[in-house]
C-alpha cells in the first residue's frame, strides 16, 4: 500500500485508490457563465443588426440602401399630367360637340318657328278673307279622248255643282292651253285664295295654285280626269 504522504506507489496499489486531482468523465465540472450565455448574446446581436438594416432599407436612411423613389415619383407625375391633359382635351371636345349640337338644334328650332309663323300668317289671311260666291269662276273640260262620249258636257255638269252650292257667276268651256297633270284650281289674286280653296273643296281637288299668267276668269277649275 502506498504511503499517501510520500506519494510513492507500490505494486499492490489500485488506480482507484489514487484519483486524479481534476474531474474526468461524468465527473467533469460545470462550464463557465460566458460559455452558457454566449449563444444567446450572439443571437441578440444578429437580430439587432438585421433590424437596423431593415429599418435603414424602409426609411431610406442610408443612400446606398434607399430605393429609387425619385424615378418612380417622376414617372407617376408625368403619367398624372398626361392623364390630366387627355382629360382636358376630351372635355373640350365634348364641350365643343355639345355647343355645336345645341347651336344646330337652336337653328332648327328658329327655322321651325319661322315656318310655323308663316303658315299661321297664311292661315290668318285665309281666315280673314271671306268666300265670295259672286266671283267669276270658269270651269274647263280638259278630259282626254280615253273618256269618249262621257267627256261631252262634263264642264257644264260640274258648273251646276257650283251653282247648287250658291255660286252665281259660273262659266264653262274647253281648255285651250296646256293642261295640268291633275285636276287643279287656278287663281291669280291673293284676295281670291279663300274662294279658290272653297271651290276646290266642292270637287275634292287638292291642287290649288296661284299663277302669274293672265286668266280668263279670276278663278278657273280645270278637269283632266273624272
Amino acid at each position: 500500500m502506498a504511503d499517501k504522504r510520500s506519494g510513492a506507489k507500490s505494486a499492490f496499489d489500485d488506480d482507484f485508490e489514487n484519483p486524479p486531482a481534476g474531474p474526468i468523465g461524468l465527473h467533469r465540472g460545470k462550464p463557465s457563465g460566458w460559455a452558457v450565455t454566449r449563444p444567446y448574446v450572439l443571437t441578440l446581436v444578429i437580430a439587432v443588426l438585421l433590424g437596423l438594416c431593415t429599418y435603414a432599407w424602409v426609411s431610406g436612411k442610408f443612400s446606398f440602401l434607399s430605393r429609387p423613389q425619385v424615378t418612380t415619383s417622376s414617372s407617376a407625375s408625368v403619367s398624372k399630367e398626361s392623364r390630366k391633359i387627355d382629360s382636358t382635351k376630351s372635355a373640350k371636345k365634348d364641350t365643343a360637340s355639345s355647343q355645336s349640337s345645341s347651336s344646330s338644334n337652336s337653328d332648327q328650332k328658329d327655322d321651325q318657328k319661322k315656318d310655323d309663323s308663316q303658315n299661321q300668317d297664311q292661315q290668318n289671311q285665309s281666315a280673314a278673307q271671306p268666300v265670295n260666291q259672286g266671283a267669276q269662276v270658269g270651269v274647263y273640260n280638259a278630259l282626254g279622248a280615253q273618256y269618249g262620249a262621257q267627256r261631252n258636257g262634263y264642264a257644264g255638269r260640274q258648273a251646276q255643282v257650283l251653282r247648287n252650292a250658291g255660286y252665281t257667276n259660273v262659266s264653262t268651256g274647253n281648255l285651250q292651253t296646256t293642261a295640268p297633270t291633275a285636276n287643279t284650281v287656278w287663281y291669280s289674286n291673293d284676295a281670291d285664295k279663300s274662294t279658290a280653296e272653297d271651290v276646290a273643296a266642292k270637287f275634292g281637288i287638292t291642287a290649288v295654285q296661284k299663277v302669274d299668267t293672265a286668266l280668263d276668269y279670276p278663278i278657273e277649275v280645270v278637269f283632266v280626269s273624272m
